[in-house]
This record gives structure tokens, C-alpha cells and sequence, in this order.
């Protein structure tokens, strides 16, 4: 952990190293569950490149070995590196067993198998890194992170890290359900997750007009909660076709067939 920490302490100004990250979470999230039995023995690894392509990922939390793994290369930034940390950093924190099912956030995983869960989960956890980081938006899951935003406006910011960080989905639709009765919540994830997968590059049936679908939904969820005029929700735009544009540009050997055309592929420059 000791490089990570010295990045950590040239990046805040501190001599804390990671438990300056479990300090502001603290501060400025203290319904944020923690499971500290993840911070004994925490292991950090650098990412094989070959990984990389493989997987498209630039970090990764190993929690059967309690293992960070991330990219290091010249062409990332130190900004990139500690926001990608700190990504990772969450899952760590929001993990842990129940019988041979892992819990992480709202995610479960069982045999390397996510849940549909996976892309709002995404989402939420890369919201709390932008809320530690004091930042806006970033390149990674921007449109799991917007719709996540727009989730913690309409059933409250604290309310759904909450929920998340206790892995209570009964909570999360009792939430929604307070505020429309006949909101399919069930509905929402599961387009979240098939959006999720096809900016991860893969090819899903009726994938087109999805984004649009799930901004619908979202905002007629805000009017019956009465936010549907505010700027900071009219900001949090999903735009489907740069998603399926970035769902192109994806690097992964697991792909069968992307979303486009081979003319469009070589037209576009493909990175498979």
C-alpha cells in the first residue's frame, strides 16, 4: 500500500494515506456502512496491460483476495489514478460475504456472476468517489453515474448510499414506491444493467432508444416527487446515441459482435 499512500498524500496534502479517504467518508458520509474487516491485510497490484485489453477495466476489486489491482501507465494521470483508487476503494468497503454469495453494494455475486444490479451499482459507487473528490462528472460510467444522480435526488443523496452501502434493495424500492406506487423499479434496473453492458461493448437485442427509455421513466419518477424543474435534474442528461458511440469504443476480446457495421467499425477507427 505504500505507493498508493504516498499518491494519496501528494494528492490531499496529507500524511494519512488511505485512512485520509476513510477520514472524509466519515465526515461527509457517516451513513456510509463501512465493513472494516475488508481493511485488515487490504493488498494493492499493478494491473497486467494485457488485462487491460482484455477486460477494458483500469482498476479492480478482488474481494476473495482482498486485492486493489490497478492500470499504471505513463499515459494516466495521478488524478485518474486516485479517482480510479478510490472507485475500487468503495467496492472494498461496500463488500463482504453472506454463505457463498458476495455482497457488494447493491450487486450480489455468486460463482463470478453479477446481478442485474451491476450497472446501477456501478453508478452509485462512482458517484460517492465524485462526491469525495468534489467533482461533477468524470470518463468513467457517466451515464450509470448520471442516472445514479438522478436517483439520489429524487429519494435523497444519503438516503440511497444508505441503502446502498447496506446492500438493502427492499429499502431501495420501498423508497421509489413511497413516491409512485406503480413505478416498476425492477424495470429500471434491469436497463440500467442492459445499458451497462452495452457500453461495456456488448451486444444486447433492443438495445436502441434504451437511454431514452430510462430518462422517461426517471423523470416521471421526479415529477410525482415534484423535482421535475430543477436545473441540477435537467443537467443529468442521458444522451443514448454518444452512449452507443462509447459502447463502440470499448476494448474487449469477450465482445461477439459490436453494434455496428464493419464500414462503421473501420470509419470510426474500431479498438478491438
Amino acid at each position: 500500500m505504500n505507493n498508493i499512500n504516498i499518491l494519496i498524500n501528494e494528492f490531499f496534502k496529507t500524511n494519512l494515506g488511505y485512512n485520509y479517504l476513510l477520514k472524509l467518508i466519515s465526515l461527509n458520509m457517516p451513513y456510509l456502512k463501512i465493513n472494516e474487516a475488508n481493511l485488515k491485510n487490504l493488498k494493492l497490484e499493478e494491473m497486467e496491460y494485457e488485462y487491460f485489453i482484455k477486460t477494458g477495466f483500469v482498476g479492480e476489486y478482488v474481494a476473495n483476495k482482498n486485492l486493489i489491482k490497478l492500470l499504471i501507465v505513463q499515459d494516466i494521470s495521478k488524478q485518474d489514478l486516485i479517482e480510479t483508487f478510490i472507485h475500487e476503494f468503495i467496492h472494498l468497503l461496500t463488500s463482504e460475504y453472506k454463505d457463498d454469495m458476495l455482497f457488494q453494494g447493491f450487486n450480489m455475486i455468486k460463482d463470478g456472476n453479477n446481478s442485474f444490479f451491476l450497472g446501477i451499482n456501478e453508478g452509485i459507487t462512482q458517484m460517492i468517489a465524485e462526491i469525495i473528490l468534489n467533482k461533477k462528472e468524470s470518463d468513467a460510467y457517466p451515464f450509470e453515474t448520471n442516472i445514479a444522480r438522478k436517483l439520489a435526488l429524487i429519494i435523497g443523496t444519503e438516503k440511497l448510499i444508505e441503502l446502498y452501502s447496506k446492500h438493502d434493495h427492499k429499502g431501495l424500492m420501498d423508497e421509489i414506491k413511497k413516491i409512485d406506487k406503480s413505478f416498476d423499479v425492477r424495470e429500471l434496473i434491469i436497463k440500467v444493467y442492459y445499458l451497462h453492458l452495452s457500453l461495456r461493448g456488448f451486444l444486447i437485442p433492443d438495445i436502441l432508444g434504451i437511454g431514452t427509455q430510462i430518462e422517461q421513466s426517471l423523470i416521471s419518477l421526479s415529477e410525482k416527487a415534484g423535482i421535475d424543474n430543477t436545473e441540477e435534474f435537467k443537467e443529468l442528461i442521458i444522451d443514448g446515441n454518444k452512449a452507443l458511440e462509447m459502447a463502440h469504443l470499448v476494448p474487449n476480446d469477450k465482445i461477439v459482435e459490436f453494434l455496428y457495421s464493419d464500414e462503421d467499425r473501420k470509419r470510426k477507427g474500431d479498438r478491438k
